[in-house]
Formats: C-alpha cells, sequence, structure tokens
C-alpha cells in the first residue's frame, strides 16, 4: 500500500556511504534501504532491507559485478547481490547480534571481512562464495569505523575506530589458521579516533587523527606525527580519507580540502629525540565546493577513469553531494542539497504540494513533493529543534510557520515566493525547545523546553485575522523537560509530557487578569498529573518441584499464590488530545513500549489500547482531515492507522495499521506528516532522512473496505448491547414481581454439605473447647493462689521470707529450653554451611573473570542539558611484564 518514492535527505554522517557502480550509478544508504542514484537525470530507485532494522553498510566487489548490504537488527545478515539484475546471489548469517558497522571484499575479491557494532564488535572473514566463516574474533571493545585487507600483503587486514587502529595478521599455528591482532600503541602521541588510514608501499600505514595530523606507524608503534611548517595541524579538524592517487597520497577531511602528499618525503621522515612530531608541507591544495563544506566520506575512482571524486558534505550549514572533477582543475558542482545532521521535524503545507523540515545544522527548508527538490532554504546559528505550520485562525493564508531553536529562541517565517521572511521573533526559553502549540482559537501559544518551563504567548491580530503581536503572558516550571504538549480542543487545558516515571501533566489555561507579572514572568497555575496505570497481572507460578522418593505429600508447604503487581509505566513521551474529555499517551515502559493509549482524566485506566510498534512512541500526530493517526517510534518505525465514524458521529481507532521500518533501528522518528491530498506519507529521522512514501489506490480502497467493515461491526456491537439491556431490564421486572426468600447473611452459616457432615465434629469440638475453657479456668485459680503466696511471703519479716528461687517448682525446665534452641540453631548453621561456601565461591569467580583484571570499566555519562555523551574505554589491568618493561 506504501513504497518509498523519493529521498530529499541523505546520511551525511555516515561513513564508507559512498559506491560507485557501473556508469552513473551511486549506491548510498536512505534509512532502511539502499538508494539507488542516477547521478546524470537524477532519478532514484530503492532496494527495501530485508531484515527490517534498517542499513548498516554496503560494500561493491571489486569486479562490479556484485555487492553487499550488510543490515540492522536482530540477529542481521550480508545480503549478497549481483548487479545489475539486483537478483540475490548468496546470504551470511550469524555475523552480529545487533547490526554491521563496515563490510569489505578482498581485493581479490574471494574473501570478506564483516565488522559488528555493540555489543559485540565481532571481525568475520567469510567465503562469501560458499557461505562459509573462515575466521571470527571480536575487533576492539569500542565502536569499530573501517575494515579493510590489504592491497599488497595477503593476509594483513586493518581496522579502526573509537580510540584506535589495529594491525591483523591471519597466521597458521600448529591449531589451525588464527586471526591476530596487535593494538596500535600511540606512545608520547595523544591518542585518537581514527577515520582513516592507507598502506604504504613499503608496508608502513598512515592514518589520520581527529585533531587534523597525520600518523606514520610502524611495527604497530608511531613513527612520527606529521604536522604543516609552523606546527599546525595538517587539516583543521578530523581527517576523513586517506587515498592514493597515481603516484601521490590525498587526505581530506572536515575543513573540506583535498591535500597532496609526497609519499617520499614522508618515507623520509624521522621523529627527533625529544618528540615524535614533524614539519612537511603538502604539495597542493585544494578547497571543495563554497568553503563550508566538511567531507564526511568520498568516493575516490581508485581506478582513475572516470575522473571525478564523489564528496558526501557534513557541512555545518546544511550538507549534500558534490562531484568534484579532478581532471579539469578539481571543478567543484553540487548535485544535491540536504539537512547535514538529523532532521527534527517536519510538517507538510495545508495549502500545496510542499513540505517544511528543521535540522540540527540550523536550516528550515522548503521541499516540493511535486517536483521532488528543494525550493528555498533559510540558515540560522542554532540548531532548529521543533517546527509547526501556522494555524489558519492565526494566519488566514496559512504562508507562515513557527520554528523553535536550540538557543531558546521562537521564529515566525513568511513563505514568499522563493524565500522564508522573519515576521516574529522572541526568547521564551534558555534551553532548545521541545515544542510548540496553538489553542485551535489561535488566541494563545504554548512552547516548551528542556529547562523544564513552559511558556505562554498571547496572540493579538489585525484586522484580517493575522497575528499582529505575540505578547508574554508567564511561564511555570515543571522541573523536568518536556518532550511533549498540546492544547484541549476548547483551549482550556494543556497536556504536556515531562520526563520522570508517567509524568503527564494537565495546565490549566492562564487568565491574565488574575496574575501578577509587574517583577517576573514566572506565574502559579493549577496542575494536576494523570494517575496512569496499567490493570492488575499476577504473575506466572514457578512449577511445582519435583517429588523425592520417600517424601510425603503432606510434607510440602503450599507455595503462596503470587500477589498481583502493577506494571511499571515508565516516562511519558507523547500526548495529543481527541476529544474534551479524551487524549492520546505514550510511554516508555517495559510493558507500555510501543503501545499508544487512549485515556480520560475521569478513569485512570487506559480506555484503549493500540499496539502500533515495536520500541517506544515518539510521536503521535493526527493528518490534516483528521482520518490518519501517524505515530513513530525511537527505533524508526511509523505506523498509519485508519479512524472510523460510529452511528452516534463518535469517532474510533481501527485495530489494524500499516506500519514499516523506514529509519535505521538506531534512529528515532522526528517527524511525519500525509500532504493535504493524503496520497504521500514523509517522514524524517535522526539519521538525517526524509524520506517521501507514495500511498496506493489500493491501500485506499483497503481502508475504505476496513473502515465499513468495522462502522457495520460498530454498529451491530450498539444494536446487541441495546437487546441485552431491553433483556435484563425485563428479567429485573419479572423478579420484582416475585416474592423473596429469607436472606442468608450470616457469614457462618453452614452450607447443606456442613450441615449434614459436620454437625457431629461442632458437637464435639464444643466439648474440647468446653473442657479448655475449664482447663484455663484452673490454671488460672492457681496463678491466683500462687501469687497470693507470693504476697504472704513479702509481708513476712525478712527474716522468715522464702528466696525467689525457692518458690521455682522446676529450677531446670529454663537450662533446658535455652540449651534446646541453641542446638537447634547451631544445626541449622551447619545444613546452611555447604550451599553458604558454594555461594561465595560462586562470587569470587565472577569477579575474577570479569571484574579483577579490569582498570576501567565502560561508563558513559549523558548530559542533561545537551545530546552529548561522554564514554570512558572498558580497559583491562596492565599485565606484569607489561608493568616491568
Amino acid at each position: 500500500g506504501l513504497s518509498v518514492e523519493w529521498a530529499f535527505g541523505l546520511e551525511t554522517q555516515r561513513r564508507n556511504g559512498l559506491h560507485r557502480m557501473s556508469g552513473n550509478k551511486l549506491l548510498t544508504v536512505a534509512g532502511n534501504a539502499v538508494l539507488i542514484l542516477d547521478l546524470e537525470t537524477k532519478a532514484q530507485e530503492f532496494m527495501v532491507g530485508i531484515d527490517s532494522g534498517g542499513v548498516g553498510a554496503v560494500a561493491v566487489h571489486p569486479s562490479g559485478e556484485y555487492f553487499a548490504v550488510g543490515e540492522k537488527g536482530a540477529q542481521p545478515n550480508v545480503y549478497v547481490y549481483e548487479w545489475p539484475s539486483r537478483k540475490l546471489h548468496r546470504v551470511l548469517t550469524q555475523g552480529t547480534e545487533r547490526a554491521f558497522s563496515d563490510v569489505r571484499f578482498s581485493p581479490d575479491g574471494t574473501m570478506m571481512a564483516t565488522v559488528g557494532s555493540a555489543p559485540d564488535y565481532l571481525l568475520h572473514i567469510w567465503d562469501w562464495a560458499t557461505e562459509s566463516v573462515l575466521l571470527r574474533t571480536k575487533a576492539f571493545s569500542q565502536e569499530v569505523f573501517n575494515v579493510s585487507f590489504s592491497p599488497r600483503f595477503e593476509g594483513t587486514l586493518y581496522t579502526s575506530g573509537t580510540g584506535h587502529v589495529r594491525f591483523w595478521k591471519m597466521a597458521s599455528t600448529f591449531t589451525g589458521l588464527k586471526l591476530q591482532g596487535e593494538i596500535g600503541k600511540f606512545g608520547a602521541t595523544e591518542l585518537s579516533d581514527t577515520s582513516a588510514y592507507l598502506e604504504l608501499k613499503d608496508g608502513k600505514v598512515l592514518s589520520g587523527t581527529e585533531s587534523g595530523s597525520l600518523l606514520v606507524w610502524d611495527g604497530g608503534l608511531v613513527k612520527v606525527e606529521v604536522l604543516r611548517k609552523g606546527w599546525t595541524p595538517c587539516h583543521a579538524g578530523m581527517v576523513e580519507m586517506l587515498w592514493w592517487h597515481g603516484e601521490q597520497i590525498l587526505s581530506s577531511g572536515q575543513d573540506g580540502k583535498v591535500l597532496s602528499w609526497d609519499p617520499a618525503a614522508i618515507d623520509l621522515l624521522e621523529p627527533s629525540d625529544t618528540s615524535p612530531q614533524v614539519e612537511l608541507d603538502p604539495i597542493s591544495e585544494v578547497q571543495i565546493g563554497n568553503g563550508a563544506v566538511r567531507v564526511r566520506c568520498m568516493e575516490t575512482d581508485p581506478s582513475g577513469e572516470l575522473g571525478e571524486w564523489m564528496v558526501l558534505d557534513d557541512g555545518t550549514r546544511g550538507g549534500g553531494l558534490w562531484r568534484v572533477d579532478w581532471k579539469n582543475n578539481f571543478a567543484s558542482t553540487r548535485l544535491l542539497e540536504a539537512h547535514a545532521g538529523p532532521v527534527m521535524a517536519l510538517d507538510p503545507s495545508p495549502r500545496g504540494p510542499y513540505v517544511a523540515t528543521a535540522g540540527m545544522d540550523g536550516t528550515v527548508r522548503m521541499l516540493c513533493s511535486k517536483t521532488k527538490a528543494q525550493v528555498y532554504m533559510a540558515s540560522f546559528p542554532q540548531a532548529a529543534t521543533t517546527l509547526h505550520w501556522v494555524p489558519q485562525q492565526v494566519d488566514p493564508d496559512q504562508v507562515t510557520l513557527v520554528v523553535g531553536f536550540g538557543d531558546g529562541v521562537v521564529r515566525l517565517l513568511r513563505e514568499v515566493k522563493d524565500a522564508f521572511v522573519l515576521v516574529h521573533v522572541f526568547k521564551p526559553h534558555t534551553l532548545p525547545v521541545a515544542a510548540l502549540s496553538f489553542t485551535r482559537s489561535g488566541d494563545m501559544l504554548a512552547s516548551a523546553s528542556s529547562d523544564g518551563t513552559v511558556f505562554f504567548m498571547r496572540i493579538t491580530k489585525d484586522a484580517g485575522g493575522a497575528a499582529k503581536e505575540f505578547a508574554p503572558v508567564g511561564f511555570v516550571t515543571i522541573g523536568a523537560p518536556v518532550s511533549s504538549l498540546h492544547w484541549c480542543p476548547d483551549g482550556s487545558r494543556l497536556l504536556v509530557c515531562a520526563s520522570g516515571e508517567a509524568r503527564l501533566i494537565e495546565i490549566q489555561r492562564p487568565v491574565e487578569e488574575q496574575l501578577d507579572t509587574s517583577a517576573t514572568f514566572e506565574i502559579s497555575l493549577e496542575m494536576r498529573e494523570f494517575p496512569f496505570e496499567l490493570k492488575r497481572v499476577i504473575p506466572e507460578k514457578p512449577p511445582p518441584k519435583e517429588k523425592k522418593e520417600g517424601e510425603d505429600d503432606d510434607d510440602e508447604e503450599a507455595e503462596p499464590e503470587p500477589e498481583p503487581v502493577i506494571p511499571p509505566t515508565g516516562n511519558a513521551l507523547a500526548c495529543h488530545w481527541v476529544s474534551d474529555k479524551s487524549f492520546l499517551v505514550s510511554y516508555d515502559g517495559e510493558e507500555t513500549r510501543g503501545k499508544v493509549y487512549e485515556c480520560a482524566w475521569d478513569n485512570k485506566y487506559p480506555l484503549q489500547e493500540m499496539e502500533s510498534h515495536s520500541g517506544a512512541v515518539s510521536l503521535i500526530k493526527f493528518s490534516h482531515s483528521g482520518r490518519y493517526l501517524l505515530t513513530g517510534s525511537v527505533n524508526g518505525q511509523v505506523a498509519v492507522r485508519p479512524l472510523a465514524e460510529g452511528a452516534a458521529g463518535e469517532s474510533f481507532f481501527l485495530t489494524k495499521c500499516w506500519k514499516g521500518y523506514l529509519h535505521g533501528i538506531e534512529s528515532k522518528v522526528t517527524g511525519c506528516g500525509m500532504s493535504i491530498d493524503e496520497g504521500k506519507l514523509v517522514t524524517c529521522g535522526a539519521d538525517g532522512n526524509v524520506l517521501m512514501l507514495k500511498i496506493s489506490d489500493g491501500f485506499s480502497e483497503s481502508v475504505q473496505e476496513a473502515l465499513t467493515s468495522a462502522q457495520a461491526l460498530r454498529e451491530a456491537e450498539v444494536r446487541q448491547a441495546e437487546l441485552e439491556l431491553e433483556e435484563l431490564k425485563a428479567r429485573e421486572e419479572a423478579l420484582a414481581l416475585q416474592p423473596e426468600p429469607d436472606d442468608i447473611v450470616d457469614p457462618s452459616h453452614y452450607s447443606l454439605q456442613q450441615e449434614k457432615i459436620q454437625a457431629e465434629e461442632d458437637r464435639r469440638l464444643a466439648e474440647a473447647e468446653l473442657k479448655k475453657m475449664s482447663l484455663k479456668e484452673r490454671v488460672g485459680l492457681i496463678r491466683a493462689d500462687f501469687e497470693e503466696l507470693l504476697e504472704q511471703n513479702m509481708k513476712l519479716p525478712s527474716g522468715e521470707q522464702l528466696p525467689r528461687n525457692e518458690m521455682e517448682i522446676d529450677p531446670g525446665l529454663r537450662v533446658i529450653l535455652e540449651r534446646e534452641a541453641d542446638e537447634k540453631v547451631e544445626e541449622a548453621r551447619k545444613e546452611l554451611a555447604w550451599i553458604s561456601e558454594k555461594k561465595q565461591i560462586g562470587l569470587d569467580k565472577l569477579k575474577k573473570c570479569f571484574l579483577d583484571d579490569l582498570a576501567v570499566e565502560y561508563i558513559t555519562l549523558h548530559s542533561l542539558r545537551s545530546p552529548y555523551t561522554v564514554s570512558s574505554f572498558r580497559t583491562k589491568k596492565l599485565s606484569k611484564g607489561q608493568r616491568e618493561a
């Protein structure tokens, strides 16, 4: 019903993302598909992934007759296809647990190397023609960017990535062929992530660094660090590419420059006695594009037959695809424009075939779904984090966008011919704007931020009904970052999703006449949290223990019934009002993940549960017509669910929905929308893709059939309920005419069987109880007599009183009881001694195996107010030999 038709974006942050095929065909990755781009006609074709988790890596066979696709997902596979027929040729299984980060063929094409991403980072060497594994080992304990075979030395491989370069050899041992890896030692040189490396003709290796310098490796050690004259880095930023161009070495990186180096001069470099750093200037220098290009990866034309390079640009103010004609004085031509990095939001226009997008690169773009091209864009100094078309009640022409930015600024941009014009700007927050929402009447705008505040702006309009002024009303502090907000249809309440366990908050609309903002805009409004709760579930009972020979059934203690528990809810992620009474909300708990719940404030349990995704739902919105519910998840999945109308005019959601993995499993869906004619579905994600899907006529027809069937079923259910209600009333009226029997209200009243069988038992129990009571009375009398004797003894002169111990009937009884208790405690300790010792030995073994040899554990620190993270290395302690060396 839905198929990918066009990709407006590119995954500009992907390494090894461009692969040239025969003619003018270029392979790249677009979410869960391989995009085949015709460089001349700009036509696009898509090969959707089989494992539905996204595409991790692509490689082309040296002959050009095959290409391999390493996918993402649960136990993904590598699929080898024939070219140009694209027929599936081979399938390589069990190569990694979660995703492939790189795939390469050997120079002669007989072998293939694959490396997985977290959590296993497994390196495999395959005989891909027979679908068999030759060698397998763990590549590293951090992310691996690249793997490749040596072009000159058989059995030699290289890998690089986070904080490492590793040199591998396939060695024959007495137990067979082994893969032995030596980690490069940076020594006095600063540790660096490595994206690019190149084998020199004598076996040394040249690699790039994060700082822009070049390293020459010899035998697993850094020989020299190459800097330009003046001790400045070769590139301004990370070196992303190194390759041979004839007899010269070329490098390129985040500064967008291509530098040419003399390999003979590099070979002659020697370190000084005090430092490995040396100075060397490149032979030549070329700037790609307009000076704002940041090279992420390149297709470098190794054969030199094409005379051009393809460059994937990850620029700070927008990315794209460039062609560099190195035979024509390195002339650069931009082939495609796109966002650089994640696309944070999109919204289809309510009045034409246009889609507005906002990106982390600070650009706001207007795309045309009809011409499949970018119309125009505007660039800003901060990341654009959220975006919506202004409703008709605020802009009757519906040509204005409201955009939130990373510095807390909100801008309104008006579409004028071929550009955006700024019409309003204000700064309600200090941190990124996370969400924006207008009331239906268009008289108030609410904005929320990761600084934990919600700001209200009053909108005044001119005579034509367009917004003239945005006046601040005030803000409330939620105390936690906000991810979503939406006004109730009547505009009286605002629904807010905030970080924290199930925090869904309703805020009453501010009334300006009741507020005092003379000193501060911070105000106090009535709020309440929704007490969302899933229905209690009873855990499964453990299987009964096997009975040993000689054990009696009476010896077994009855297992207590498990107590019902309330499943954890998780954090509220997205919300949207359906009517004045009900709303939709999603959570990321273990039981709530992937579901959308319809709820109402007068019921803590959900009214309806809709299972849409395998991951947590991060986006909830409706199409322009309100006929479709659109949802997106944190693992790249999008769902489209039709709405039906009941006999009483109420709307309800269909049980079935269309869903598909459009972005990778590690890419959150950040935006989704339908065109005004509902013929296109457009989505965007954190992977940088903006994908447009065509909605076929067959999909609309199947939806109509489902709607008709659902409406008929709903009407039948309503009629059945009415009939059952009438029958119930008739039965109640008939019962009311019959005389009532004497009721049994005593809970101890015997059943019929008890009256027959237990009457004699009750008599015996009564007699026993009577004897017991008489015995208690005798004991009580004896106790009273004894207390009277004690009192009389105390009244006697001290010389005539008996000692208290003389009053004890059996002095040794207390000693006997205490000794028996001590013996039972000692017996219990002996019975548990073996189990206790076994558990302690097991714990000691686990610590010795997994923790004792670690110097530093893998730790990730997440920033509270920004998307950045910092990770440590999982590092083992140095061996005794290493410490002594």
